[in-house]
């Protein structure tokens, strides 16, 4: 399954706890991509400027979630990707037939779907780290360097 993690430094952080967002394809990255970002910015996070897609593995421990967590969730919500209940599939399956659709995106971050990784994913699941700016269509002060 793909996977899109905003963050604030060059590499991105793919330890336990790290928060993904589940993509069906990359085209319908846009969306979620906003709302990220507009996320960051209303807690008064640091900007994060960069984006990573990632190949979450089949064997990877994670536990979905709807919206952003407070805490982590407990161990017993973890499943591995390929095994994972009915339930959260659904939730995965509803969360991507919700970003096909324009009039979702006034309900802001509250509506994503999140894999909270339960292990550190291997180097190898990175597919590209990309300046936000750039895929957003901002490219006033984005950085065209690569990583």
């Amino acid at each position: 399954m793909l996977a899109l993690l905003v963050h604030a430094d060059r590499r991105p952080p793919l330890a336990k706890g790290s928060r993904l967002v589940p993509l069906a394809r990359w085209e319908e990255a846009r969306v979620p991509l906003r709302m990220l970002r507009d996320e960051a910015r209303d807690c008064g996070h640091v900007p994060l400027p960069y984006a990573t897609l990632v190949k979450v593995p089949e064997d990877a421990r994670v536990a979905v979630i709807i919206g952003r967590p407070e805490h982590a969730p407990p161990e017993s919500e973890y499943f591995e990707l390929a095994r994972l209940p009915a339930e959260k599939r659904r939730i995965i399956e509803d969360f991507f037939v919700n970003v096909r659709s324009a009039t979702n995106v006034a309900l802001g971050a509250g509506f994503l779907a999140r894999l909270v990784l339960g292990e550190k994913l291997p180097a190898g699941s990175v597919k590209w780290t990309k300046d936000l700016r750039l895929l957003l269509g901002n490219t006033r002060n984005a950085s065209t360097k690569r990583t």
